[in-house]
């Protein structure tokens, strides 16, 4: 373990003036009773010089008295090999003594020279703090056995008292610990395993032992309490959590309990206990502790949207991808007649809920694969009879965009339809007699014209002048001319009793439509603008009919700025969900309440050329495509008309 040669001394040789005159064996035989006094704390004494290991007076003679051959068994018997070494004031070093098990340990008569070239100053150094301490040395170091392979000795070593030349002597043993440095080396890779996986979780991870005080925690725990490591381990776990108040163990520790709140926090968290073996030595508890705020929200709020459901009137389904039941609301079941539980896992053509038109069945169908919504009317016959339904079907997708389910809202207006159809009855008596009362007005004044001009002639033949004749034609055909009018407004009247709905890029079809505008307005001097949001998609319309009903608006918009300062017309287009609200607005005279009320009466009109239908047109081609009409006017400010139409597409 230095830099001398030396390794054996003839059994007679002294080694110092002072050194005790033994053999080699002798020496062997007085380590093991030095190591053997260390271990069981006899050798704690120090003489005057402050040496701990004076060999007591007649060692010599009883050494005398053993065999070497004796003594030698003992040293083969010993596990490991036990040794004598040598520091010369010269700083020269080396074994003077070698048991044989020394070749078993490092596999080579030469063990200096399998001492690890790392470990040898570690060595050095522990012999000259032992030397300058006077104490007893211990050291761990690393020999390469001739295969290459490293194997840890651990030499312990007892001074002798100095000689008078200033050697000194220290007796040792060797012990092979490799086995023990591979389980301490295990034992720090487990230790640093298990820390780092554990303070990468979230969670707090606590061990308590079975007085109830916190033993290991992760990094989670002291950056919840706001405490180091040293603050929090040993202190009890109650305490820590709940303060001195609360009585120790919390049950929130031992029993299952729902979801709690810490003093001093408004967290939400959850303790997971788990009781470690009470067989074993270290007995106690493992607790996650979670914090579940975000999740308890997001069921707080699930609750509240599953509630609102269970409580709808309307009939509400929840299909899988495949098209089975997975969840059908109150409302549902009741109207169908069967549990919940019993629904679930069936489809609904069973159920006789699908259209009984199979075209409306297949447009659902191609409308849902294209991954859109489906909205509209159809007829069912559950129990034999027609019901009514309308019907929502969207797609609901999960965070990747794909389809995870289908949401069915569905009502049953039957029962309106039939209150509906007997208000429109009451309301079209109303209507036709004003209708009949307006055409009589409408085609009475012409035809009564054209009477009395016929009359006139008729009475008047062979004395009217050429001139006069023909001025009573020309009012009689410009009369029939005016009937020819009326005729016309009635057939636009009846042009789209059935839409072809399709889907149809408003922006562009807005683009066409002003274009078409242009001209005429701008000879009028009014101003035609067009404000359209982003991303408008789609509208499902009848192109024909949304452009004879936007066509209508334009033409009354514009005869109503014709005495404004400046005459502006505006459309102003945005999408919201799944509708599409189209405004046409004008800065015109406006109008009044009264006026408002008879907006959309047949021939009801406040223009003197007009014949009272315009608006009635728009109303009747908007709300056969599934739309609406609505109108806000102010006297002296202008007029706006908003359509509400539905929107093709996904919802924005």
């Amino acid at each position: 373990m230095g830099s001398g040669q030396e390794r054996r001394v003839p059994s007679d040789q002294k080694e110092g003036a002072d050194a005790p005159s033994f053999s080699g064996w002798g020496r062997s035989y007085l380590l093991i009773i030095q190591t053997l006094l260390v271990s069981s704390q006899l050798v704690d004494r120090r003489s005057r010089n402050g040496w701990s290991c004076r060999p007591p007076e007649g060692w010599a003679l009883i050494l005398e008295l053993r065999a070497e051959e004796e003594l030698q068994q003992m040293t083969v018997a010993i596990p490991g090999a036990i040794y004598r070494y040598r520091l010369s004031p010269d700083g020269t070093s080396g074994f003077t003594f070698m048991s044989p098990g020394v070749e078993a340990l490092s596999g080579d008569p030469s063990f200096e020279a399998r001492i690890h070239p790392d470990d040898r100053e570690l060595i050095a150094a522990t012999v000259r703090n032992s030397a300058r301490s006077q104490t007893v040395w211990s050291c761990d170091f690393r020999i390469v056995l001739p295969e290459g392979q490293l194997r840890w000795l651990r030499s312990t070593a007892v001074p002798e008292l100095p000689a008078a030349d200033g050697t000194f002597y220290w007796n040792g043993i060797l012990t092979d610990v490799t086995h023990e440095k591979r389980l301490e080396q295990e034992l720090v890779r487990v230790n640093n395993e298990w820390r780092a996986t554990v303070d990468v979780v979230g969670a707090m991870i606590i061990l308590e032992d079975s007085r109830g005080c916190v033993v290991r925690c992760n990094q989670a725990v002291p950056a919840y309490l706001k405490l180091s490591f040293p603050q929090i381990l040993g202190r009890d776990l109650t305490r820590l959590f709940f303060g001195a108040e609360e009585p120790t163990p919390h049950p929130v520790f031992r029993l299952p309990w729902p979801a709690t709140r810490f003093p001093g926090s408004d967290r939400w968290h959850e303790v997971a206990s788990y009781p470690l073996d009470r067989s074993a030595e270290a007995s106690g508890w493992v607790h996650i502790v979670s914090d579940v705020t975000e999740r308890r929200s997001i069921e707080q709020k699930a609750q509240r949207f599953t509630a609102a459901i269970d409580q709808a009137a309307e009939l509400v389904i929840m299909l899988g991808p495949s098209g089975r039941i997975e969840y059908v609301n109150p409302a549902c079941s009741q109207a169908i007649g069967q549990a919940p539980h019993a629904l679930v896992g069936r489809k609904p053509r069973d159920l006789h809920l699908i259209p009984a038109d199979p075209k409306v069945w297949r447009d659902i169908r191609r409308t849902l694969a294209a991954g859109t919504g489906w909205q509209g009317r159809y007829v069912t016959r559950r129990d034999g009879s027609p019901t009514q339904a309308e019907i929502s079907v969207y797609p609901v997708r999960d965070a990747s965009g794909a389809v995870c389910n289908y949401v069915v809202v569905g009502r049953d207006v039957t029962e309106r339809e039939h209150l509906e159809a007997v208000a429109s009855a009451v309301n079209m008596m109303d209507q036709v007699g004003f209708v009949f009362s307006a055409i009589r007005h409408e085609l009475g004044n012409p035809v009564n014209s054209i009477k009395t001009a016929l009359s006139v002639l008729r009475e008047q033949i062979d004395t009217c002048p050429r001139e006069t004749v023909i001025d009573y034609l020309d009012r009689t055909l410009a009369e029939i001319g005016r009937v020819e009018y009326l005729l016309k407004v009635f057939k636009t009247f009846n042009l789209f009793e059935h839409p072809r709905i399709e889907p149809v890029a408003i922006d562009r079809f807005l683009e066409d439509f002003l274009g078409l505008l242009g001209n005429d307005c701008g000879k009028r001097g009014i101003t035609v603008s067009l404000h359209a949001s982003a991303g408008l998609g789609d509208v499902l319309v009848d192109p024909r009919a949304l452009h004879q009903a936007l066509l209508n608006l334009v033409t009354n918009a514009a005869d109503a700025v014709e005495k404004s300062a400046a005459p502006r017309i505006l459309l102003n287009v945005q999408r919201r969900g799944r509708r599409i609200f189209l405004q046409v607005e004008d800065n015109g005279q406006g109008m009044g309440p009264e006026q408002l009320a008879k907006l959309f009466h047949p021939f009801f009109t406040t223009k003197p050329q007009g014949n009272g239908l315009g608006l009635a047109i728009v109303k009747k081609l908007v709300t056969k495509m599934g739309g609406t009409v609505d109108v806000v006017s102010a006297r002296g400010i202008g007029t706006t008309v908003t359509l509400s139409l539905i929107a093709g597409g996904e919802d924005t």
